[in-house]
């Protein structure tokens, strides 16, 4: 088959200029840190000397293509489509520098359920950011809070997507915040300080090493004593304001304000106490829990006790073992028995005492509880209903996760009609804490 190529040509001497041209960007890179200028500058020089070695390799195969007859028609289709994916590349990377896309949190000026707040996703750019990993860190504490999202875009949803953080220290708080998104990382310190009239801010963001911050905010409202972008004259209303409706994308029961108020939402019930029984894990007093409880129910022989149950089967199973338990120790025991018509919605353990002098005598009662981990109302409750010298031990389902003794009223011997007891309603906030000057 005869040859078709025209002629010979030596691509030595062009193959050299190509690879040598590839130094200019190399040395761009290396002299570019040093200089001052912006990125967009940085980004365009950095392509512009890109430009150089690629026009070389392209006329290298324009001529290497004209050689011979059956591929000299390629020679335009494949140019333009080498030019089409040197020009995408870099106007993609030059449009990441200009315009670029990153991600900054906003919490909720109200502290949720008086104890956490709910830091919403914010996106800046255009382009969708996949496999985003937050970690947020309370300065106050060194706790960490972290969340992943599979995808952040700059659709609508972007502001409904959040994580909540509980503040060490609510209303003086002080974070510092890292994002990754892909090969893509984002910084961000925050301060937060409750005002009379409402929240002071303070926020730098940067995108990746740059030394330079992307964003910076700062109340004039913040004390001097925070040092955070001191300088910075721009206020954060516009930045660190989250839509009206941004509370609508959680179930909440109540919200403390900056000045101290509290606006109640909602109260929460929980199911009937059958109900609730059903639901609970069956609990069992531990060969571990035994012995840390031993020590000190010994140090009250003969001590009377009236231990009450509510809910089903499973609660008055539980309350046995406690039974069993006590008697061991040489406590004299009664019961269990279920609680009076009116009590029907206790939850966990609980301890009643008649008064302060039998308070006093049964009080390292609590600390065993605790250290056996045994999910317990923190405080003795004092029940004039009660005869003297008697403890009465209350026994009820097993409360949700979220749900304490603590956050219920508690149970009475001789409960009156109409009166609120136990857990008829739940008070959603165990406290609210007290807000700084």
């Amino acid at each position: 088959m005869p040859r078709q190529r025209s002629k010979k040509h030596n691509y030595g001497a062009e193959l050299l200029w190509a690879v040598g041209s590839v130094l200019l960007p190399v040395g761009w890179a290396e002299l570019s840190p040093v200089m001052d200028f912006s990125p967009a500058v940085h980004a365009y020089v950095a392509w512009a000397t890109w430009l150089v070695p690629f026009f070389l390799l392209l006329r290298m195969c324009w001529r290497y293509l004209s050689q011979w007859k059956w591929a000299s028609h390629l020679r335009i289709p494949a140019m333009a489509i080498a030019l089409g994916i040197f020009g995408y590349v870099a106007l993609e990377s030059i449009l990441f520098v200009t315009d670029p896309t990153y991600i900054y949190l906003v919490p909720t000026v109200d502290l949720v359920e008086c104890e956490k707040r709910a830091f919403f996703l914010q996106l800046v750019g255009q382009r969708v950011l996949s496999n985003v990993d937050i970690a947020v860190r309370d300065n106050k504490s060194g706790k960490i809070y972290s969340e992943k999202y599979g995808e952040v875009d700059p659709g609508p949803k972007t502001s409904r997507q959040y994580l909540w953080v509980i503040p060490s220290s609510p209303w003086d708080e002080d974070y510092d915040v890292t994002i990754t998104a892909g090969k893509s990382h984002f910084s961000q310190q925050l301060i937060l300080r409750s005002k009379e009239k409402g929240v002071a801010f303070a926020t730098l963001v940067k995108i990746g090493d740059a030394k330079k911050p992307t964003m910076t905010c700062r109340d004039k409202l913040l004390p001097d004593s925070y040092t955070l972008v001191g300088k910075e004259a721009q206020s954060c209303d516009p930045l660190m304001k989250l839509p009206t409706d941004a509370l609508s994308a959680f179930e909440w029961y109540s919200l403390q304000h900056s000045n101290g108020s509290l606006t109640i939402g909602k109260m929460r019930q929980l199911p009937a106490p059958s109900e609730l029984d059903d639901q609970s894990d069956e609990r069992r007093l531990t060969e571990y829990q035994g012995q840390v409880l031993g020590p000190t129910l010994k140090k009250h022989p003969g001590a009377k006790l009236t231990i009450f149950f509510a809910g089903g089967k499973k609660s008055e199973a539980y309350a046995r073992q406690f039974r069993t338990l006590f008697q061991s120790k040489l406590w004299k025991v009664t019961g269990p028995t279920l609680v009076p018509v009116g009590d029907e919605r206790i939850i966990d353990v609980q301890i009643s005492v008649r008064d302060e002098s039998t308070a006093r005598k049964i009080s390292d009662l609590l600390v065993g509880l605790e250290q056996a981990g045994i999910k317990h109302r923190s405080h003795l409750v004092k029940d004039a209903g009660i005869a003297e010298d008697v403890t009465v031990l209350w026994v009820g389902p097993k409360s949700p996760k979220d749900v304490g003794p603590d956050q219920c009223s508690p149970p009475v011997l001789m409960p009156k009609p109409g009166e609120p007891h136990t857990c008829e309603m739940i008070a959603q906030a165990k406290f609210c804490p007290f807000v700084p000057e």
